[in-house]
């Protein structure tokens, strides 16, 4: 594993990765930029997000982050709703910074609740649901990736629809001065040298609804593999991993889990496609043929996955190394002004 590491970053390939990583991330957070901070906000087609789910703080962060990709998806401004939020009683604004400079105001000629994109475009403000509630679903849902970016997130990363989440994490967590202050004091307490594995433990109200128990050693074990390795590793839990593709131009295999596969809370199907045929050797296995689409359901961590093959219609057992990730693409609207912004920018 050490020598695929050094090997992956042989010949300026390393170089390249960490440039490339950096251009995306920079034009996507310009877009997002552009889009939360309109020159006549009183004007501005708006999106409004009510951040108070009932469930936890990650739970509630990808609600807002599916806010925002609506809001992206139909060119409307996020205005996020977080008074008596449970987490800062004060607002989002009082923790981060706001999603907007400009336009933090709901106010609008028209009004009116989630109808569909076709159906809401002559409606200035409209509010959004928790995706639970989404009706109609609109295709700019996890784990779908812009169709513009796609050939260049194949190339990077070794999962683009995580990639693609991040960014919007990224844009939402930037912390508030005090808050990075703390930040940076505890880890100094804390005495943080690198290399730095976390670890995120199953337990409390977890355990025996979302999540199997596993004791302590047991994680322990991929820890110490890591170190041997001295690869640069975390095992996370989903916003975590989400947080670290910002750290890294691929973070994507950076993890461990003796939990479940990535997903996000309202995610569209997640497919993959058979890349090598297997015939069943029990009767808990399903066949599979090169081309077949799979409905994951999860990993077993042993070799295998759960899953159904929507061809024949049968759930059971497949090898994991035999398919491969279906990436679904969909046309987010471009951002020329902002993408010019940027070029102009750089010069």
């Amino acid at each position: 594993m050490t020598d695929l590491y050094y090997l992956s970053q042989a010949d300026g390939v390393g170089e390249w990765r960490m440039k490339e990583a950096k251009d995306l991330s920079d034009l996507v957070q310009n877009r997002i930029t552009y889009l939360q901070n309109p020159p006549d906000c009183s004007k501005a087609r708006k999106l409004v997000c009510n951040i108070n789910k009932g469930c936890g703080y990650g739970c509630q962060l990808h609600h807002v982050v599916y806010c925002f990709m609506i809001a992206y998806g139909t060119q409307r401004t996020l205005i996020l709703e977080s008074h008596n939020w449970r987490y800062a009683p004060g607002g989002w604004e009082t923790v981060f910074l706001p999603v907007s400079n400009t336009c933090t105001d709901r106010s609008g000629a028209t009004t009116g609740h989630w109808s569909g994109e076709a159906h809401d475009k002559d409606v200035q403000v409209v509010e959004l649901p928790i995706v639970d509630s989404l009706h109609p679903r609109p295709p700019y849902l996890p784990l779908a990736i812009p169709e513009d970016l796609a050939p260049r997130l194949h190339r990077l990363h070794g999962d683009p629809s995580v990639w693609w989440v991040s960014q919007f994490v990224k844009y939402l967590v930037r912390p508030q001065a005090w808050l990075e202050k703390e930040i940076q004091q505890s880890t100094a307490k804390l005495g943080f040298k690198h290399p730095i594995i976390g670890v995120h433990v199953r337990r409390t109200d977890k355990v025996g609804t979302e999540a199997a128990f596993h004791p302590i050693e047991e994680y322990m074990l991929h820890v110490e593999e890591q170190f041997q390795h001295l690869a640069r590793r975390v095992h996370v839990c989903r916003v975590a991993y989400e947080i670290m593709q910002m750290l890294h131009p691929d973070a994507s295999s950076f993890f461990y889990s003796l939990d479940d596969i990535y997903y996000f809370g309202g995610q569209n199907a997640h497919n993959q496609i058979a890349i090598y045929p297997h015939q069943p050797r029990n009767s808990e296995d399903i066949p599979l043929e090169p081309g077949d689409v799979i409905g994951v359901a999860g990993n077993h961590w042993d070799g295998y996955s759960k899953g159904i093959n929507r061809k024949l219609g049968r759930t059971g057992l497949y090898p994991s190394y035999k398919v491969k990730e279906k990436i679904e693409t969909v046309k987010y609207p471009t951002y020329p002004e902002a993408d010019k912004l940027l070029s102009s920018q750089k010069k």
